[in-house]
């Protein structure tokens, strides 16, 4: 038995669709008695790899946005504890 996706045309293994849906594009798939595609588990690895790409991508981007937040807010606190018209340069800090 094989799940067949009509957008891609290829018959998927029932582990490799995702609750009915093709690994590859997304879309509904159609229970068949067939087998599965020759092709289908290349192209399983090939969307599994690209998925954990964009998921590791992702994460990539979340973490540096959260320190690029971080870092400014750190900068704006620092900025406000020091008096008015005050000069910070790192010869102050090392004394």
């Amino acid at each position: 038995m094989s799940y067949h996706c009509s957008e891609c045309d290829v018959d998927w293994w029932s582990y490799q669709t995702d609750l009915g849906h093709c690994p590859v594009c997304g879309g509904g798939t159609v229970r068949r008695q067939q087998p599965a595609s020759h092709d289908a588990d290349t192209l399983y690895r090939i969307a599994r790899d690209e998925a954990a790409k964009r998921d590791a991508y992702a994460r990539f981007e979340r973490y540096y946005a959260k320190r690029e937040t971080f870092l400014d807010e750190l900068a704006l606190s620092l900025e406000r504890s020091q008096p008015a018209g005050a000069v910070w340069s790192t010869r102050q800090a090392k004394r």
